[in-house]
């Protein structure tokens, strides 16, 4: 996924100010997942990488910007 769109995304539902976006950590191919209701908006998942295997799940070979 395109790291910045997901953390827009999340930042604005959780009502962060967005110069504070860097602070979502986003693993590459990862899911998130918003769901929209009624009331607030829930963060049910972030950065669900179950499905890529172990090696690109491991934090430490990613480079945070």
């Amino acid at each position: 996924t395109h790291d910045v769109v997901v953390k827009i995304l999340v930042a604005d539902a959780l009502g962060m100010n967005m110069d504070r976006i860097n602070r979502i950590w986003v693993t590459h191919a990862s899911i998130s997942v918003i769901e929209y209701g009624d009331g607030l908006p829930y963060l049910t998942s972030l950065s669900e990488a179950c499905h890529l295997g172990r090696l690109e799940t491991v934090r430490e070979r990613q480079k945070a910007i």
